[in-house]
This record gives C-alpha cells, structure tokens and sequence, in this order.
C-alpha cells in the first residue's frame, strides 16, 4: 500500500458521528484503535473529537491527514539539512506488527530519519503498532528511556562517568546510568518480557558464580570471607531462580541472547585479569543489581519479592564490602590499571542498561 492508496483511503474517512461514545464504539473494534489500553481509548475519545451541531466530529480533518502521506513521503530529503542540525540525544521508535503496510512506510520513513541523526538510535517495538506509545505506555516510556541513555555521547551515563574520572574508580556512581521500572510503571511490565529477563539471567548468574569462584583463588586472604559468602549467596540465588520459573512457568533452558553472550565475555576476561580489575569488575557487577531493584523504592506484586530480596540492606551491606576492597586494592594501583577499572565498569553500564533494553523488547 502506496503512500497515494493511503491518501485515498484517509480521504474516505468517516469525519462525523451522532455522538462520541457512538464514534469510540466504532473505533474501538478497528485497528490499532482495537490494542490501544484502555486509558488511551478513553483519551482518544475525550481529545480526538470536537462537538458540533448535531453530533462529534474528528479534530484532525480526514483532508489533513490524506495531505500528510502524499508531502510527507516523497519531501523528506529537503529537511535532512535542518534534521543535521539536531544535536541532542534521540531515540526514534516504530512499530513492527502488519509489515508491508501503512505502518510499514511510517517506520521507514522513520528509519530514515534516524540514519541523518548522529545522536539518534532507531529501534522496533515488537508486538506493537506504529501507535505504540498509545498501545502500552509504560513499556515505551521505559525502553525510549533506556535507548536515550545508552546511546547518547552527552547522556546521563557518560556525564556520571567524566565527573567520576577525578576520583579514584570505582567510584563510579551508577544511579544515574539505571532506570529499571519505576514502581509506578512495575505493573505494566509485560509477563512474558519479564519471564525473557528471569531465563536470561539465570544464565548470567551462572556465569558470575564461576567469575566468583576465580576471584576467590585469587583474593587476598583479607578479602577472602566476603567472597565466600557472595558464592554461597549465589547457590541460594539459583535455587531462587528455579522455583520462581516453576511457579511462572517458564523454563530455564534457553539460548543465551547477545547482550548476555556480551556480558559472558566481559566476565570471561576477567578470569585472566588481575585481582584489582577483577574486584572493581565484581563490585560493578554486584552494584548495578543492587541499584537496579533498590533504587525504584517498594514495588508491587509480583515484582516486590525480587526488590526485597536485590534491594535489601543485607544485600546493600555486601555490595558496600566489595566496594571497599576494591577501593583498597585501587589505592595500588597503576594509572593504566585505574583506567582498565573505570572501562570495566563503563562496560558493566552498558551491558546492564542493555539487558533491560533487551527484555522490554522480548517478544
């Protein structure tokens, strides 16, 4: 479907109707109308139509909208010099349900656009629209945030990493790198997007008890206990992981994912790296967790037993042990070594802001 059959079949569109809940009733059973949550529809009806004599009529003139596919599709390269001009960070977002469609010409041109912008990241949010952010608000809002931070050079993640750079790694404040879901956005968070996040973690936490394993052979004796610990924590965390995908209903079997395949190579370099760059990497690793179910406050069920249990101040006081020995393991060390630390845990950002990336956008 061209841009002038789209033109035509806008031209065609009902513009008037008796009344508004009479026009919300019509629309509701079409799509994308038929997926919007129920808070958009109420909205769409509420702003999407203006009273007139003898009933409701749309606010955005059918004419208007058939105008918009014909100019906007073939005009777009005679803005690209302006569209250059944008220096701030974007994330531009398209629907992926109903390829070789309308929507499809949409999320083109959107891709498009994207690929002028040296700031900008493009990203299809499966299983929705084009009118995603109508369809499920919350799970958009997260992942526009996310791509934002991990993508822009002037973002939040790299502002908190160059002030930290005059202070001894890893003081490497994360809190402003994280945005896991917010405890008003927790509920909203799609089951099987989360069940995504507990497989692939299980996985990761098997990974970092082997990482564990290592660094305790290779720590300290003063440092040793705390490790201990941690690795006898990690075997009540997999039997964890185990009964929650049991009652979820979920298997544990799965195929890494890149982001975690990622991940498993980070910890996999540390298993040769000194104890100083293996205890910043620990500590990073552990913090970020932490941070990630601590930060968004009380949450509400079912997501409230992981944030008691990652946001704990049992779990808090650990992540603090750690962070102390791999202050004192820093204060040693060389320049170069204090640089590999800091890019260690900018990695550990990275990765971390992409797992959530990645099971916000689990299909």
């Amino acid at each position: 479907m061209g841009p002038e059959t789209l033109a035509k079949v806008a031209r065609k569109r009902r513009r008037r109707f008796p009344s508004g809940s009479e026009a919300l009733a019509k629309y509701a059973r079409r799509p994308p109308f038929n997926s919007f949550a129920p808070a958009s529809l109420e909205a769409y009806g509420a702003y999407g139509f203006k009273d007139v004599t003898g009933g409701v009529e749309l606010r955005c003139d059918p004419a208007d909208e058939a105008e918009t596919y014909v100019t906007l599709h073939g005009s777009m390269p005679q803005y690209w010099p302006e569209v250059k001009r944008v220096s701030c960070p974007i994330a531009i977002l398209a629907g992926s349900r109903n390829p070789n469609s309308e929507r499809e010409i949409i999320a083109g041109i959107l891709e498009e656009t994207a690929a002028q912008l040296s700031t900008a990241v493009f990203a299809r949010l499966q299983g929705l629209y084009h009118m995603g952010p109508l369809e499920d608000p919350g799970r958009v809002a997260i992942l526009a945030h996310h791509k934002l931070i991990a993508s822009s050079s002037v973002g939040a993640r790299l502002q908190v990493l160059e002030a930290a750079q005059a202070r001894p790694a890893p003081f490497l404040s994360f809190s402003r790198c994280l945005n896991p879901p917010a405890k008003d956005l927790d509920a909203t968070i799609p089951q099987h997007c989360f069940d995504w996040w507990l497989q692939q973690d299980y996985g990761f936490v098997l990974n970092f008890q082997q990482l564990s394993k290592t660094v305790l052979n290779q720590a300290p004796e003063e440092d040793k206990p705390t490790f201990i610990n941690g690795l006898a924590a990690l075997d009540a965390e997999l039997k964890f992981y185990q009964a929650q995908a049991a009652s979820r209903g979920v298997s544990l079997e799965v195929a890494e994912a890149q982001i975690m395949q990622d991940y498993a190579d980070l910890m996999s370099s540390l298993h040769t790296s000194p104890y100083v760059l293996q205890a910043a990497g620990v500590w990073a690793i552990e913090y970020v967790y932490n941070q990630a179910w601590q930060r968004p406050g009380p949450m509400q069920p079912p997501y409230n037993i992981y944030a008691e249990r990652w946001g704990s101040q049992d779990f808090s006081n650990y992540v603090n042990k750690l962070e102390q020995q791999a202050n004192h393991a820093l204060s040693n060390a060389s320049k170069d070594e204090a640089q590999a630390a800091r890019a260690i845990c900018r990695r550990v950002a990275q990765l971390e802001i992409g797992v959530w990336e990645q099971a916000m956008l689990a299909s």
